[in-house]
């Protein structure tokens, strides 16, 4: 159960990032770090198609 709730904040942030929201908003909503959120992005950018 805990592994569904940690996915579930990383995919809002990952919406998030897609639209342009800012990454110390995107954390502060979804309860992650800013590291976090990072990293996110980084994953994102490097993967559009996943």
């Amino acid at each position: 159960m805990q592994r569904g709730l940690e996915q579930g904040p990383k995919e809002v942030a990952i919406n998030m990032l897609n639209k342009g929201i800012a990454i110390a908003i995107i954390a502060d909503v979804t309860g992650l770090s800013i590291e976090q959120v990072q990293v996110l992005q980084s994953t994102t950018t490097e993967n559009p198609d996943s």
